[in-house]
């Protein structure tokens, strides 16, 4: 009697890419202590734009620490980094939007200095997995996202104007405007 084995091919995800190479120890940490391994070794696609541990090492000193200690800001961060899609390099074009899983995007640029993901260069592309792609780059992608709540707030003015250019009534109260000469949130307050 014969009998038959199966053997499963070891998997080779996104995660797998990132956990095996010594040059991304931080970005690894930064993925499990986000808890992102389990989505990243998923079914996917996912492309992966993968900054080194000499990228980390450019962010200004205690930033990787204070990160790791604020989850939810490391998370969307890392979700920056990540596109729903695998987008290999032949794929790019110039100019380029690609949406991260943050929701927020990135610019492709490529120029004769090579292909730049927002700010970050793109050393090492194309590392196949079974669930996507890693391209490897050279700078951490910071989102670019304010929310209201980062302006400074100021509950003294003397007029308002609407983007038309209209005075708006003053006499309604506890009205939310954008003060757009001097990037001011002011509150109306009528006392």
């Amino acid at each position: 009697m014969i009998g038959t084995i199966i053997v499963n091919p070891p998997s080779n995800t996104v995660y797998d890419i990132v956990s095996n190479s010594t040059d991304h120890t931080t970005l690894k940490t930064a993925v499990d202590a986000c808890s992102l391994d389990g989505v990243l070794s998923g079914p996917g696609p996912f492309t992966l734009f993968a900054p080194t541990d000499a990228a980390f090492n450019l962010l200004p000193a205690g930033t990787v620490t204070a990160l790791l200690n604020d989850i939810p800001q490391l998370t969307n961060i890392l979700k920056h980094h990540v596109v729903a899609d695998s987008v290999m390099s032949t794929m790019l074009t110039n100019g380029q939007i690609v949406t991260t899983l943050f929701g927020t995007d990135v610019t492709v640029t490529i120029n004769a200095n090579g292909v730049f993901i927002d700010n970050a260069q793109v050393t090492v592309a194309d590392l196949v997995a079974d669930n996507g792609v890693v391209h490897v780059i050279d700078a951490v992608l910071l989102p670019n996202v304010t929310a209201v709540s980062e302006f400074e707030i100021s509950d003294t003015y003397l007029y308002s104007i609407d983007m038309l250019g209209k005075k708006v009534n003053k006499d309604i109260k506890d009205q939310v405007i954008f003060d757009i000469y001097n990037n001011k949130i002011v509150k109306r307050l009528n006392k």
